[in-house]
């Protein structure tokens, strides 16, 4: 299924409020943090490791909440993060169905909320964090700009369900997208943007080439984002975070599918077996 095709199917949910999600399908909760170019006009650019570092922590946040169960995979990207909710549980789990009565406008309100919860306090967090490091360097970071922050993102939240078969085709267009915005945020931190209008991201690589900037030299998790997975350990609930190092190829096809679309595929499961330790952070 293409991105059109995709896009298409998520906009029947934009425009019916009222329409409810079917709680033993797979379905997907899209959190976007609004007013991020006013938001990070003080940050560092193109890549804003504190800012990234906090959001990551929202998304564990949110994952760990039980607030409405069946989630166990999220996917962090610039000021984006996915939830993939019921892929691996079973339809007969009826624990699921206790939102059942939740309309895509009901949803969107409680993870709206939540997320500016948990975000400004990983933000809180990692302030303190931060402080208390400063006690030992000899050039303290300076702070203020994160401080002016606090209690100031606001988040705005799409939920639509989607077949499980294309949930992959959806986190492979996420994904492409995210590498995209990474070069284009990249090139505006040098260039004007009517001198990117027009131009093919293959041009812009080579124009940042040329003065010297390397985009592959731009952090992973910049470039591709941070998958996250709830899983088990021992008796504990933890959430492993799954740094990756490339973009996704596409899919394939049933009897040859892609490496990232098997790899991917048995991630959503909670399946870590087979990936290599250094990508697991």
């Amino acid at each position: 299924m293409g991105i059109q095709d995709i896009e298409k199917y998520i906009e029947i949910y934009r425009h019916d409020k009222d329409v409810k999600i079917i709680n033993t399908q797979p379905f997907i909760i899209r959190i976007k943090q609004i007013g991020f170019k006013q938001f990070k006009k003080n940050l560092h650019r193109p890549y804003d490791s504190l800012y990234f570092n906090c959001m990551e922590r929202t998304m564990v946040k949110l994952l760990k909440n039980k607030t409405i169960g069946g989630c166990n995979f999220g996917y962090v990207h610039h000021n984006v993060i996915d939830l993939v909710f019921n892929y691996n549980e079973s339809p007969r789990n009826y624990d699921l169905l206790k939102g059942a009565r939740y309309t895509t406008t009901l949803y969107s309100s409680l993870y709206s909320s939540m997320a500016t919860n948990f975000f400004n306090q990983s933000l809180l967090e990692l302030i303190d964090e931060q402080e208390k490091l400063n006690e030992n360097r000899s050039i303290p970071v300076d702070l203020k700009k994160y401080k002016e922050l606090l209690n100031k993102a606001e988040f705005v939240t799409s939920v639509f369900n989607l077949p499980k078969n294309i949930i992959y085709d959806y986190l492979y267009l996420q994904n492409n997208l995210t590498t995209e915005t990474a070069l284009i945020e990249t090139f505006l931190c040098h260039f004007s943007d009517k001198e990117r209008v027009g131009k093919k991201n293959e041009e812009l690589v080579k124009i940042l080439e040329d003065k010297g900037i390397i985009i592959k030299d731009q952090p992973w998790r910049f470039r591709f984002g941070v998958i996250g997975v709830k899983t088990r350990d021992n008796i504990k609930t933890v959430v492993k975070k799954i740094q990756l190092q490339k973009s996704l190829s596409p899919a394939g096809t049933k009897k040859e599918p892609s490496n990232d679309y098997l790899t991917i595929t048995k991630v959503l499961n909670k399946d870590l077996s087979g990936l290599e330790e250094k990508y697991i952070l």
